[in-house]
């Protein structure tokens, strides 16, 4: 029997995370009146977070990690997390110059 995943055309994949891919940082520009940088860009990766534990369980693999490989996902998590909050200041920094 095949995944269900299997059955999804990778086109799908792709539409979806171009979705989420501009609706995310369309959205955050509207928050950031009501948000400081840093609660915009947390509430994005914890909804980011939600999505994807729900969607994939993922620390069902993350205990099947070595300790190296452990500490690599979670520092590549948090240069991820650092990435999105240099780039909402950046989003914020343009904005105050209009």
């Amino acid at each position: 029997m095949e995944p269900r995943t299997a059955r999804i055309p990778p086109q799908l994949y792709f539409l979806v995370s171009a979705v989420f891919h501009y609706l995310g940082p369309a959205f955050a520009v509207l928050l950031f009146a009501q948000v400081d940088v840093l609660g915009v860009a947390w509430l994005r990766i914890a909804s980011a977070a939600a999505v994807f534990a729900v969607w994939k369980r993922p620390w069902q693999s993350f205990r099947q990690l070595s300790v190296a490989d452990r500490r690599t996902v979670l520092a590549l998590g948090i240069v991820l997390a650092s990435m999105n909050v240099c780039f909402y200041l950046a989003i914020v920094g343009y904005l105050s110059e209009l």
